[in-house]
């Protein structure tokens, strides 16, 4: 069963419409000012890191320059903050498959198959290909169209191609429509 975007949107739709309760609200805000609960996300989830082992990653290129040296680091960790700026800098040398592979760092963490997965996805003749014309898309016509077109790649379901549609859309400026 392929996802069906057109009911995600009228989700959206409808939760736009509907306003949080004033008793939500206030408890959102007890939450965030609570330092053993929420505090740590009270200025946005830019420093919200995931732990990964660098070394379980040596067979994946390619390697985001800004991330920890595979070879020297027994773990690490990144923030989405730390993707986003590797999203920017691969943007810089047009390699989405630098920025595809942060994003599924981040994803993936300390899961053993991540990079499995990662490289079977990169190894596909089209994957460079498609992983541009999606950020083109989601660029000149929005996320529904950059969807569709990463959702193309064989062993890339919705949760790791959201991943990378949603650190493109906060890496890159001129997004079409809601960002993802």
């Amino acid at each position: 069963m392929r996802y069906d975007q057109s009911r995600a949107d009228k989700l959206d739709e409808m939760m736009v419409e509907l306003l949080l309760p004033e008793s939500a609200v206030e408890s959102l805000g007890l939450w965030l000012a609570d330092p053993e609960r929420g505090q740590r996300y009270a200025n946005g989830c830019g420093p919200h890191s995931i732990p990964y082992t660098p070394s379980k990653w040596i067979v994946v290129a390619p390697w985001p320059g800004t991330f920890a040296d595979r070879a020297a680091a027994d773990s690490a960790s990144v923030s989405r903050a730390e993707v986003v700026a590797a999203v920017r800098a691969a943007e810089q040398s047009e390699s989405w498959t630098e920025a595809f592979v942060a994003t599924q760092v981040w994803g993936y963490g300390v899961t053993g198959y991540g990079p499995y997965r990662t490289r079977q996805v990169l190894a596909q003749p089209s994957a460079e290909a498609v992983l541009t014309e999606a950020v083109s898309l989601l660029v000149d016509e929005g996320a529904g169209a950059a969807y569709e077109v990463l959702n193309t790649l064989d062993g890339l379901g919705p949760a790791f191609l959201t991943k990378f549609l949603y650190f493109a859309g906060q890496a890159l400026p001129d997004v079409k429509g809601r960002v993802p």
